[in-house]
C-alpha cells in the first residue's frame, strides 16, 4: 500500500480489500540435500502509527530464520513477539504493494519489503515476494528475488557488503 505524498495527519490508510492477507502467515524454503532452509513470517499490524508522517498505516511485518548446512545462520523470529513503536525495529517491513499481470499467470499481487540483517543494518535490501495461488494437492507459495543493495557500503559501515542471507531465489512453502 503506497500512501500518497500528500497524505492526512492523524488518517488511517486501511488495507480495505484485505490485499496483505494472502502474504501473511510462515513461509519456508527447504533444501534437504544440503540441509538449508529459509524461513520467513510475515504478520499484517493494522493502524501502525507512523510518527513521521503522523498518521496509521495497515503494515506487513515480518522476521526470519536462515539455516545453512544444518548451522542457524541468523533468526530473528522472535523479534515477532515485541511491539515495536518503529516499523523499522523488525527486520522485514513492507514498502509497497503492487499489482502484476504476465498473459501466462493472470493477475497476481506482488510486495516490495525492506530486509534488514541486524548484524549488518549499514546494508538497505529490499525483497520482492510474489504470490503463488494454491492448487489442487499444493499449498500456497511466495517466490522471492532480491531487490539489490539500495545504498553504497562504506568502508567504515563493517567488512561485509552481502546480509548473511544469499541473494538468490527461494520459492517458500505455506507452513500449517
Amino acid at each position: 500500500m503506497d500512501v500518497a505524498d500528500n497524505d492526512i495527519a492523524g488518517a488511517w490508510y486501511k488495507d480495505l480489500d484485505n490485499e496483505f492477507g494472502k502474504f501473511i502467515g510462515t513461509w519456508k524454503f527447504e533444501n534437504t540435500a544440503t540441509n538449508t532452509s529459509f524461513t520467513i513470517t510475515l504478520q499484517k499490524k493494522e493502524a501502525f502509527y507512523i510518527s513521521q508522517f503522523n498518521h496509521y498505516e495497515d503494515l506487513i511485518i515480518g522476521e526470519y530464520k536462515y539455516v545453512q548446512n544444518g548451522v542457524e545462520i541468523v533468526n530473528t523470529l522472535s523479534n515477532l513477539n515485541i511491539n515495536h513503536p518503529d516499523e523499522y525495529d523488525y527486520n522485514i517491513v513492507l514498502t509497497s504493494l503492487v499489482d502484476i499481470y504476465t498473459s501466462t499467470v493472470g493477475n497476481r499481487k506482488k510486495i516490495i519489503l525492506d530486509f534488514e540483517d541486524p548484524e549488518r543494518n549499514y546494508l538497505d535490501v529490499s525483497i520482492i515476494v510474489t504470490h503463488i495461488d494454491a492448487m489442487i494437492g499444493t499449498p500456497a507459495k511466495i517466490k522471492v528475488n532480491w531487490g539489490g543493495l539500495l545504498n553504497y557500503v562504506r568502508e567504515e559501515d563493517g567488512p561485509f557488503t552481502e546480509v548473511r542471507v544469499p541473494q538468490q531465489e527461494y520459492i517458500l512453502t505455506k507452513q500449517p
